[in-house]
């Protein structure tokens, strides 16, 4: 499951700039996500106790209202460093022992 997680993540790159409340990510392409764009963030998250991080896995996934979907995974976004901005965005944490990836 690390592999899968690896690969998914193996080029991309995250910008969080709390200031303006902003998630860039890039990848093949480049995306700002903000307030005004972002429909809804889901946290998956493991409620297995994992002593070695590389072992606790989980992702967010950002839809916007355009239809997009973004998957970054816990490997390079703890999901605790964008839970408290994006104030007017709506939030749902799905819970799971294991979490794979769609």
């Amino acid at each position: 499951m690390y592999l899968k997680y690896f690969w998914h993540e193996k080029f991309t790159r995250i910008i969080i700039d709390y200031q303006n409340e902003t998630i860039t990510t890039i990848n093949n392409s480049r995306y700002i996500f903000n307030s005004e764009n972002l429909k809804l963030i889901e946290f998956h998250l493991s409620t297995k106790d994992h002593r070695n991080p590389l072992y606790d896995f989980g992702y967010t996934k950002l839809y916007s209202h355009d239809g997009k979907e973004i998957i970054i995974t816990s490997l390079i976004l703890n999901y605790s460093n964008i839970e408290n901005i994006l104030d007017g965005v709506k939030k749902i944490k799905k819970l799971d022992e294991v979490i794979y990836l769609p």
